[in-house]
């Protein structure tokens, strides 16, 4: 089962099948302004949306939960 998660400490998004990270989009948060700068989808998953899930997942997240500006 797939599950996508915010990992604050790794300032990033993920989409994970059990441990095993499929895709994540990384932040940096300056002032009051996110930018999601970096995705990455492993290799044997790329082509099926997976990075698009997790960057709707994250902007979902910080729309709802921060008051933060996506860039």
């Amino acid at each position: 089962m797939t599950t996508l998660a915010h990992e604050p400490d790794a300032t990033r998004y993920t989409l994970r099948d059990g441990d095993t990270i499929l895709a994540l989009v990384d932040y940096t948060i300056n002032g009051n302004t996110i930018s999601l700068t970096h995705t990455f989808t492993q290799p044997a998953h790329r082509g099926k949306g997976l990075a698009a899930q997790v960057v709707e997942y994250a902007i979902n997240d910080i729309a709802k939960n921060t008051e933060l500006k996506v860039l």
